[in-house]
């Protein structure tokens, strides 16, 4: 009986812990994602005034 007690927890524990590893890659992917489509908007933005302050 404890056997199968103890099965379906060890299976709910690895569960538990692989849906917080893919929680966790997602949340870092999409910081990512957004981050580097930040940057490259700030840098669009940044060259658009400097070449606009060059033509000037």
């Amino acid at each position: 009986m404890s056997l199968l007690w103890r099965t379906p927890a060890l299976l709910l524990t690895e569960l538990s812990w692989l849906l917080i590893v893919i929680g966790t890659t997602l949340i870092a992917s999409s910081l990512w994602y957004l981050l580097s489509k930040g940057s490259v908007m700030l840098i669009k933005k940044y060259s658009q005034v400097l070449s606009d302050w060059v033509k000037g």
